[in-house]
């Protein structure tokens, strides 16, 4: 997901990529959604191996760019403005919850 292979990281998942949903998404969606998963810092748990399957727990342990994004949207639509607009309050927020995280 750190490469922007979404197609691959479904795959890992077990869920199925959706390239039309993915291709009608906005810019701002694709952007933020790369940058989320660039970011992205995770520890990795208790690791299962049988013979066909491999099942490991990864614990995601930075900031919730969702909850991020949402408030982002929010802010936007309730004043109006655009795209632009909500990645600056997105870029803005990502900001100082993660100076939260490295204290």
């Amino acid at each position: 997901m750190k490469t922007d292979d979404y197609k691959k990281a479904c795959e890992y998942a077990g869920i199925n990529f959706d390239q039309t949903s993915y291709d009608k998404s906005s810019a701002l969606q694709k952007k933020t959604t790369k940058e989320s998963y660039a970011a992205m810092v995770f520890k990795v748990g208790k690791q299962k191996v049988s013979k066909k399957k491999v099942t490991v727990d990864v614990e995601i342990i930075t900031t919730d760019y969702l909850e991020i994004m949402n408030q982002a949207v929010y802010d936007t639509m309730k004043i109006k403005k655009d795209d632009a607009y909500t990645y600056r309050v997105f870029s803005s927020i990502k900001i100082e919850k993660n100076k939260l995280l490295n204290c």
